[in-house]
């Protein structure tokens, strides 16, 4: 349902960006607090 709604809505870039920033936390939690660290 998500996706539709990315698709469909006027704030792509924002839902792309809600997307990415799921994914770096995602890689962010796997890889440890030192990734968590050099974001900031």
């Amino acid at each position: 349902m998500l996706k539709v709604i990315c698709r469909t809505h006027s704030l792509y870039i924002l839902c792309k960006l809600y997307l990415l920033h799921n994914l770096v936390r995602q890689i962010s939690d796997t890889s440890g607090i030192a990734i968590a660290n050099t974001s900031l």
